[in-house]
């Protein structure tokens, strides 16, 4: 699998996420899709740190990151997270 791990803290400080060359990104806990407490994927509902979690989305969707597979939930467009990032 060519790609390689990021460091994207904020749900834990020592969270990671692989990302592909072809542009998927397994993110873990990092994003949420249609969780019991969830309608529909977007930020986690909780981090130890928020702040940091928006940091590390921004560092996903700098190295190009076009699809996430949460940990919970199906794989969405990136696009769903910059959009949830802006309107907090």
């Amino acid at each position: 699998m060519a790609g390689r791990v990021l460091h994207t803290p904020g749900r834990t400080p020592g969270s990671v996420s692989i990302v592909r060359d072809s542009g998927d990104a397994i993110v873990g806990d990092l994003a949420m899709n249609r969780m019991p407490l969830r309608l529909g994927p977007g930020l986690p509902i909780f981090a130890e740190d928020m702040a940091q979690v928006k940091r590390s989305i921004e560092k996903l969707l700098s190295a190009g990151v076009k699809t996430i597979y949460p940990a919970h939930g199906n794989p969405f467009p990136a696009d769903v997270l910059k959009a949830a990032v802006a309107a907090t």
